[in-house]
């Protein structure tokens, strides 16, 4: 939350916590896009391996409705934020 008000200037109110997983293990953020332009970000978290991570990135892409998805990140369960792979 610190971290969004600060880099954007935003309140309280546009930065909210939308996440929190204990352990996180391989988690990722998804942004996807509707056909009709809305868009939001799914957050997927606790996998145990970077595989499972990927695969259930790919499995929440699947639609007829999206014309974007795609992981914008992704962190090991140490913490540290990795590059993954999955664009639909």
């Amino acid at each position: 939350m610190n971290e969004c008000m600060t880099e954007s200037g935003l309140g309280p109110e546009d930065c909210q916590l939308n996440a929190v997983c204990s352990p996180a293990g391989w988690s990722v953020d998804i942004f996807m896009q509707h056909q009709e332009g809305l868009h939001w970000h799914t957050y997927l978290c606790g996998w145990q391996t970077r595989a499972q991570a990927e695969a259930a990135a790919a499995v929440a892409c699947i639609s007829d409705w999206l014309i974007e998805c795609s992981i914008v990140q992704a962190w090991n369960p140490e913490g540290t934020e990795i590059a993954l792979a999955i664009s639909e």
